[in-house]
């Protein structure tokens, strides 16, 4: 199983658990692409609808393919008030699509998990003159409050899950260098990037549930899984009188197809 898949056997708890992206985001979406509704989107990774739903309540009909079934079942449960979402399960890299027959193509979360020698230039095909490439990530590590919670959390991931350490970093470096490949693309141009913050409260259980969303945590033996989960919450107890709070971050980045 690859990683991006593990998210299937978590389906509902990523849909109750995931905090989602800054509204805000959304809301600029139009402004920084310049593709305004009903324009077509392409989601990649759709997952249970996290940002599927903002999409069709902001008025853009969407096409959107997700590898995971159960994530792609739940998507299609929670969006049967409106007529137009469809989603096939699959591989966006093996997605059958038409040149120049979408707006946008979009994906929160998932385009680091892509083969990008394949993802970018099949974006850049299917995409209509005028068209935008926007990407959409939400972290709660890129706030200023990460480094405090390194410390607290550090013993838990060094006693039972050392190989997780680094894992924020990765995702970063990923982050980053997709930013970086998009702003010296020969296939894109224009790239911009926005951020938006805002302020999410946990208390010990509520922490180890978001924790038991994330693909690396899935993967984990459940026995070192359960062991950390414990510390956790024994550790926001004792430190943190059971509640604290964490900066969630959502980076947009928009880039439009040289043509």
């Amino acid at each position: 199983m690859e990683l991006r898949e593990t998210f299937d056997t978590a389906a509902l708890a990523f849909e109750r658990f995931r905090p989602g992206h800054a509204p805000e985001a959304f809301d600029a979406l139009a402004t920084l692409t310049g593709i305004a509704p009903p324009a077509q989107v392409l989601e990649i990774g759709c997952g249970p609808g996290q940002a599927t739903i903002p999409l069709l309540e902001h008025g853009y009909p969407v096409h959107a393919v997700e590898v995971a079934p159960n994530l792609a079942a739940r998507a299609r449960a929670r969006t049967t008030s409106f007529q137009n979402f469809q989603v096939e399960v699959g591989t966006f890299e093996a997605l059958t699509l038409e040149d120049a027959s979408v707006e946008m193509v979009f994906s929160a979360s998932a385009f680091h998990a892509l083969d990008r020698t394949v993802a970018y230039p099949k974006a850049h095909r299917v995409l209509k003159p005028g068209g935008a490439l926007a990407l959409m990530w939400s972290s709660l590590s890129w706030g200023e409050d990460v480094k405090a919670r390194d410390v607290l959390f550090g013993p838990a991931y060094s006693q039972w899950a050392p190989e997780l350490e680094r894992e924020r970093e990765h995702l970063h470096q990923e982050v980053d260098g997709i930013a970086k490949e998009l702003q010296t693309s020969p296939l894109f141009q224009g790239f911009i990037e926005q951020r938006f913050s805002r302020q999410l409260r946990y208390d010990p259980q509520g922490y180890v549930n978001l924790l038991g969303t994330y693909s690396s945590h899935i993967a984990l033996d459940p026995f070192k899984r359960e062991r950390l989960f414990d510390s956790i919450r024994e550790i926001i107890d004792r430190a943190s009188a059971g509640k604290f709070d964490l900066t969630l971050v959502t980076r947009l980045m928009v880039a439009k197809p040289r043509r």
